[in-house]
């Protein structure tokens, strides 16, 4: 049925994004920044799709009452109309054969998903010198941000039959996260205080809290080193070691957001030369026309 309802998909993306910021010099060779930015992106699919009630119904089944939840109205028991006809690919599984116009009318639907995302940040971060070592100036930076995130995913699923209920879903998620960090850097080994093997040796140590609204809080250290062995052979021997923590984005805790799509068949049905020609009947009145589609081979 599918490719005697051929396929239909339009779609759009828009997406924005400002900030801006402030430097601002303080005492002691030490320096501020703040900044704020603002990110929006909307986009919208529309694509046809198959009614899976819909081809319940017309398969002969019943379609189960559902009740009434908030605003939404109950739905009653409901069976296929005596105009819609049993699908000709259960008829007749063995070849192909054309459905009725009111057929595949009844068991299209056109899936339209949106969405709508912002994120807010703003924050502020401060570095300079702390004092001197025989290796360098020692150095430290110090900050905190704010970030508010909003999702909003509408699918709706609207049916080419008009006595079919089309579902509205909406599933609207939003996350805010403060953090604070620091850093130093810490240079033991520098030009005045060179030693055979060790040019340069800095170490540096850092540490963030992530307060999560939807999750949790978490807090990740960090320590690394930079060993220059020598300047002439270029050569430098870098470390580090720390924790990362990822928070799941909304596509993989929305249950709208996170879809997939499984294959069946996928080699048998893209194999080169497996094409076939039919010719269709189409409904009283109508002119014949012809579809050329591949087929379905063993799994």
């Amino acid at each position: 049925m599918t490719v005697e309802k051929p396929s239909f998909s339009q779609a759009y993306e828009l997406a924005e994004r400002y900030n801006f910021g402030l430097r601002i010099d303080l005492p002691g060779s030490w320096t501020a920044d703040i900044y704020y930015s603002e990110t929006y992106d909307t986009s919208f699919a529309l694509a046809n799709a198959v009614n899976k009630n819909a081809v319940s119904a017309a398969l002969g089944w019943t379609i189960a009452s559902v009740a009434g939840t908030g605003t939404a109205p109950g739905i009653a028991t409901w069976t296929k109309p005596a105009t819609v006809a049993l699908p000709q690919s259960v008829l007749r599984p063995d070849s192909f054969a054309c459905n009725s116009q009111n057929t595949l009318t009844y068991v299209t639907a056109y899936r339209n998903l949106w969405e709508n995302f912002w994120i807010n940040e703003k924050g502020i971060k401060a570095d300079g010198p702390l004092f001197a070592l025989p290796g360098g100036e020692v150095k430290a930076a110090f900050g905190a941000n704010y970030t508010s995130s909003t999702s909003l995913i509408g699918p709706l699923i609207l049916p080419a039959a008009p006595n079919l209920i089309a579902p509205i879903l909406f599933d609207p998620q939003h996350r805010q996260v403060w953090a604070v960090f620091t850093q130093v850097n810490v240079p033991i080994i520098g030009e005045a205080n060179a030693l055979p093997g060790i040019r340069r040796l800095d170490l540096e140590g850092s540490w963030r809290h992530d307060q999560y609204s939807d999750v949790a809080g978490t807090s990740k250290p960090k320590v690394a080193f930079n060993w220059n062995v020598s300047e002439d052979a270029g050569l430098t021997i870098r470390g580090t070691w720390g924790t990362s923590f990822r928070a799941p984005n909304f596509g993989e805790t929305s249950p709208l957001a996170n879809n997939n799509v499984q294959g069946w068949n996928i080699n048998s049905i893209f194999a080169q030369g497996n094409n076939i020609t039919i010719d269709c009947a189409a409904e009283p009145g109508s002119a014949a026309y012809r579809l050329s589609h591949p087929t379905v081979g063993p799994a």
